[in-house]
């Protein structure tokens, strides 16, 4: 049996902890506070600062594992999926 991947298990990892915590609501922060928004593969957050011109996709440890090609937005709910070349 192959040894699992360790970065499928940290993106699961990641994605299993984050998966229920509540988004940070950006209008109630005081101006100069940096923007949160959630990534859409592992529910973590991307923060950017307050004069962001354009938000990343995906935060940046799942950004590695797109340029790798361990991972891929898929077209069907949940998008998402672990491709592990």
């Amino acid at each position: 049996m192959p040894a699992a991947d360790p970065y499928k298990l940290a993106w699961e990892a990641r994605r299993e902890a984050n998966r229920d915590k509540v988004p940070v609501d950006n209008a109630s922060l005081q101006a100069g506070s940096p923007c949160y928004f959630r990534c859409p593969s592992c529910y973590g957050d991307i923060i950017v600062t307050e004069t962001y011109l354009t938000k990343p996709k995906l935060c940046y440890d799942c950004l590695e594992l797109v340029s790798r090609g361990l991972l891929r937005n898929h077209p069907h709910p949940g998008g998402w999926q672990w491709t592990g070349k």
